[in-house]
């Protein structure tokens, strides 16, 4: 007696992505994705699963699918959604750089218009600049580093310089009041 076995059952399909996306649903690199397939009754099908796909394109929402195919032909697919890629770091143009008077006695209390921070892909998660506006800043250079972090992770800084000068002052430590010549 000859058995005949009938397999009308589609074969087991799953997928892996890597690297996982951050907590907010964005990467800042490629992603590849795996499908791993099953089949325990005709086995699978040649080239069952398929090769990895690699996802590099900047922007949100993308899916790979994949299809798994056993003996008997029955199949099944995945579909793997919210693929969400950010490679580039966000844009920052700081203000220029500022000369400023010495207002109080150890430098001069400095407010600065804040960097505009532009990011075309995930949006921008945080900015600091530290020296933050409205600090004091002691007399000389110093330096203002502006950070930015886009959702995806990606970060850029910028710089610029605010030089306090101190004030002109006699030698008795008084300042020195300027006069304009009258005509």
């Amino acid at each position: 007696m000859v058995a005949i076995k009938i397999d009308r059952s589609p074969p087991s399909i799953s997928a892996l992505r890597s690297p996982v996306a951050a907590s907010n649903g964005w990467n800042n690199s490629p992603v590849t994705v795996w499908f791993d397939c099953a089949d325990g009754l005709s086995g699978l099908a040649v080239d069952n699963p398929a090769a990895p796909n690699v996802v590099s394109t900047q922007r949100a929402g993308q899916s790979v699918a994949g299809t798994c195919t056993d003996l008997a032909g029955n199949s099944a697919s995945l579909t793997v959604t919210g693929i969400n890629i950010d490679l580039t770091a966000p844009s920052i143009t700081v203000p220029d750089n500022l000369i400023v008077q010495q207002n109080n006695p150890v430098g001069a209390i400095v407010v600065y218009s804040a960097p505009a921070i532009v990011d075309t892909a995930s949006g921008v998660a945080s900015s600091t600049c530290l020296p933050a506006s409205g600090d004091i800043f002691p007399i000389g250079p110093t330096t203002v580093t502006c950070t930015a972090a886009d959702l995806a992770g990606n970060t850029s800084s910028a710089t610029f310089t605010i030089d306090v000068t101190p004030i002109d002052t006699t030698p008795d430590g008084r300042s020195r009041k300027r006069h304009r010549s009258r005509r």
